[in-house]
């Protein structure tokens, strides 16, 4: 297969009513996300993504889910501070965070997968632990992850997201999630081409774009 034949093959069509944007971001401060309503997220479950995390000395959430009222969770972050700045931490059942290996620096485009057992950055490896869990009281959310702060839910996330990939523990592919702009209402957020669904932030304000 040629260059040319390749890129021809990963151009994604929209529906009519639809436009293809570059990215979304994501900024911290508005905690914008999005909930894709799906419940039932095991330790099983993959997640590609393709995203600039955005130096805001703060974190980047990938993806979260709640469960049990907010005391156990499944999640993954990259931790961006001046002294961590692209490590990617996560968790899995339990209430605390784990460290990983992996790092993906700030304002620098990557290709992230999450899976059971290992994070894959760029192509490189990263050893992950886990355990055996389900969360079925809390919806899976992207670009962004879930925290308690006294009785209150919280997200926040700070990044550019390119697109977006998810598969069950099964292996069948969930979401593939492009940035979009609607037209009837010049609303940004992200296409969904195997349900045929758009979703648009759930925090506050808009989504920024190009």
């Amino acid at each position: 297969m040629s260059r040319r034949e390749y890129k021809e093959k990963e151009v994604e069509t929209l529906p009519a009513g639809y436009q293809r944007l570059e990215y979304i971001q994501t900024n911290y401060n508005l905690m914008q996300y999005i909930d894709t309503g799906i419940y039932g997220v095991t330790e099983s479950w993959r997640f590609e993504f393709d995203v600039e995390p955005y130096d805001r000395n703060y974190h980047c959430g990938l993806h979260g889910t709640l469960g049990r009222g907010g005391s156990e969770r499944i999640a993954t972050l990259i931790v961006m501070n001046s002294t961590l700045n692209g490590r990617i931490d996560y968790v899995c059942g339990g209430t605390g965070y784990k460290s990983s290996d992996a790092y993906a620096p700030a304002n620098q485009r990557h290709n992230i997968i999450v899976s059971k057992d290992q994070i894959v950055v760029d192509g490189v490896s990263h050893a992950k632990q886990y355990r055996t869990y389900q969360i079925d009281d809390y919806s899976l959310i992207l670009m962004a992850f879930e925290y308690r702060d006294g009785d209150n839910t919280k997200t926040c996330s700070s990044g550019k997201w390119f697109g977006i990939k998810v598969f069950d523990n099964e292996g069948n592919q969930r979401l593939d999630l492009v940035p979009a702009l609607r037209l009837s209402d010049s609303k940004p957020g992200m296409y969904d081409s195997i349900n045929s669904q758009f979703f648009t932030n759930s925090g506050s304000g808009e989504f920024s774009y190009a």
